[in-house]
């Protein structure tokens, strides 16, 4: 009905209600307080009811921004963008209070089927990693609080309690596997240490297991404390019983117990537990008695011993003689012990001196080498090269490397002798003297050896003169037969000496003799290659030979150093015609 119907029939009641008032004559102030009391009460439900249309409006309206307001919440949680409710906001602006009504109870009824599906999910993974905590226990295993409404279900959760359910699972493994090599080491050590006693852990942890483990914190730190206390004992044992062999075998060596003897009590001993520690005792107790009953052999022994070690440190008189007891006839207990303790000193002091008496080692070795080098040098046969033509050229080699290892070997020695002293108070003796003035002694000897010999090379001349000369020597004592022989000998010896004059004069004069013109030295070359060609010292044969000095296939230059001292080509080129 609407608002013209509902006045045009009102109007016929109110005519009616006239009409009645006329027929009964009601006077016309009751008619008019009938009718004020008709009009008010209609205007009260008409109020009401519009109270009411009020109320549902507002009802409306609340109940709508309610649902937005968890629509846009359940999607936060669900972690959802905010572009679908703006969408949402341009549809809803156009409709009535009702419609937006209707429209948000369809979209929150979809959101909210979705948000509950996906807690649904969260609830199941929070009760599955609520598992691993009684396994791992709670220090590893953090659920948190069990998911209600109102809970985040975005996918970022969900993939956190997977990830910690993978996690868990990856650390159930890797527990299992600790475990499981833990009781393994654990009972590897009882069989090592024949232990055959268990307490309640190791009853029920370890040996009643049956695969099943339990791999609980506490579970892993007992068995790490168990397998760890287990390893102690047994390193403990391993260092008695290396003990014990060490002087059980030191004994036997002493003793000179047969091989077989010894390798049958020590398969019989190989394990570490308490009887293989109680049987190398009792060996060691049985041996220390034999021992004292061979207490003289012992300390004689053990002066071969001192004797070693003296010449390999290479000890003094005085050193030796420090050691009093090794002069004591009295073989006593007490003396071999001193004998022993002398033993281990000087092995350490060994140990301690390696380094430097391998330095010593390889300097007293090239001193050697410098001063077989100068005898080699000063040998009256140096020139007679017969079968070996490149002894000049190697001992000239040998020269320069003793040149330069020498002072490396100096500096080597001198830095490990200044750190021995820093080291230990006092300066490193050999035979009793203090090593770095015995090397610095021997260096100024050697230094003043090679200013003789050099002096010497330069009154000598260069090696070269000295072969021409020997050459000569050897021809004018063994050659028969030369061409023109009196003037050929004539011109040679005439013009060696003229070499060694000019060379002399050179040498006074400090010429320098590295600036010879390459014709002058060609000259030289060419002349001494003519000359070593003799004829044979059998006039029978008449064949023509090399001198033995230089063999068909030798390389004159060899012979010939590149630099030379400046002569008459004249005198060169006729020396060479006459030979």
């Amino acid at each position: 009905m609407s608002l013209n119907d509902f006045l045009a029939e009102l109007a016929v009641k109110y005519e009616s209600l006239e009409t009645l008032y006329l027929d009964i004559g009601t006077p016309e102030q009751q008619k008019e307080e009938e009718s004020q009391a008709l009009f008010e009460k209609l205007l009260v439900v008409l109020n009401d009811h519009i109270q009411h249309v009020a109320q549902t409006k507002d009802a409306f309206t609340q109940e709508t921004d309610r649902m937005w307001d968890n629509m846009q919440r359940m999607n936060r949680l669900m972690g959802q963008s905010d572009e679908a409710p703006t969408k949402l906001i341009d549809t809803l602006a156009n409709m009535t209070l009702w419609d937006r009504r209707v429209t948000l109870q369809e979209e929150y009824s979809y959101i909210y089927d979705q948000y509950t599906q996906k807690l649904d999910v969260i609830k199941k993974l929070h009760k599955e990693l609520e598992t691993y905590i009684p396994i791992l226990g709670p220090a590893f295993v953090n659920p948190g609080p069990f998911p209600e409404e109102g809970a985040e279900v975005s996918f970022e959760v969900m993939q956190t309690f997977s990830d910690n359910i993978a996690e868990c699972e990856k650390e159930q493994k890797t527990r299992i596997k600790k475990v499981e090599a833990d009781i393994t080491i654990i009972k590897g050590i009882w069989d090592e240490l024949g232990a055959t006693e268990r307490d309640s852990f190791d009853q029920e942890v370890i040996e009643g297991s049956g695969g099943e483990y339990s791999i609980s914190d506490d579970i892993l730190r007992r068995l790490e404390r168990k397998k760890a206390e287990l390893q102690v004992e047994r390193s403990r044992r391993e260092i008695v019983l290396q003990e014990l062999q060490a002087d059980v075998t030191r004994l036997w060596d002493k003793l000179r117990v047969d091989v077989d003897e010894r390798e049958e009590f020590l398969a019989g001993h190989r394990t570490l537990c308490v009887e293989t520690i109680r049987a190398f005792k009792e060996e060691l107790t049985s041996l220390e008695e034999l021992r004292v009953q061979k207490v003289q052999d012992f300390i004689l022994m053990e002066r071969e011993e001192i004797i070693e070690l003296w010449m390999q440190l290479r000890y003094g008189h005085e050193q030796q003689e420090s050691f009093t007891p090794f002069y004591d006839d009295s073989f006593t207990e007490e003396n071999l012990t001193a004998h022993e303790n002398e033993v281990a000193r000087l092995k350490q002091e060994m140990e301690e001196a390696a380094h430097i008496l391998e330095i010593v080692a390889r300097y007293e070795a090239r001193l050697h080498a410098i001063e077989e080098l100068e005898k080699s040098t000063h040998s009256a046969d140096r020139f007679n090269t017969r079968g070996d033509p490149g002894r000049l050229l190697r001992e000239e080699k040998e020269r320069k490397q003793n040149a330069r290892e020498l002072p490396k070997l100096e500096a080597e020695l001198t830095e490990a002798l200044n750190r021995w002293q820093e080291e230990k108070g006092h300066h490193f003796l050999v035979y009793g003297e203090e090593y770095i003035h015995t090397m610095q002694a021997a260096a100024q000897l050697a230094r003043e050896g090679k200013e003789n010999e050099k002096r010497e090379r330069e009154k000598q001349g260069p090696a070269w003169i000295q072969e021409l000369e020997k050459d000569w020597t050897s021809v004018s004592q063994s050659s028969t037969h030369i061409s023109q022989p009196g003037a050929s000998r004539g011109k040679l010896g005439k013009a060696l000496a003229d070499i060694r004059i000019q060379f002399t004069h050179a040498s006074n004069t400090h010429v320098q003799k590295d600036r010879i013109s390459k014709s002058t030295r060609n000259t030289i070359l060419s002349t001494h290659q003519d000359y070593p060609i003799l004829c044979t010292d059998d006039p029978d044969k008449g064949a023509i030979t090399h001198s033995p000095l230089y063999p068909p296939s030798a390389n004159i230059t060899q012979y010939i150093p590149s630099v030379a001292l400046q002569s008459s080509s004249a005198t060169a080129s006729e020396t060479k015609r006459q030979v």
